[in-house]
């Protein structure tokens, strides 16, 4: 039983920086594209109102 115990403590051990890693990538690329989420959200490119981007970015916390 010593080694499953040890083989599952080395399994969390290395998953707990994998799933930080993966997040701070996201969270990373997430932010390093030049672009409006919200406008990206509606579609439609330069053409999209105002006001319509404005109500997404409140109805999403974007703002």
């Amino acid at each position: 039983m010593s080694g499953l115990r040890r083989f599952l403590v080395r399994r969390l051990l290395t998953f707990i920086p994998t799933i930080l890693g993966v997040t701070l990538l996201v969270f990373v690329i997430a932010y390093a594209i030049p672009a409006d989420p919200a406008k990206a959200w509606i579609g439609g490119g330069e053409k999209v109102k105002p006001e319509y981007v404005e109500k997404i970015r409140k109805e999403y916390h974007m703002d």
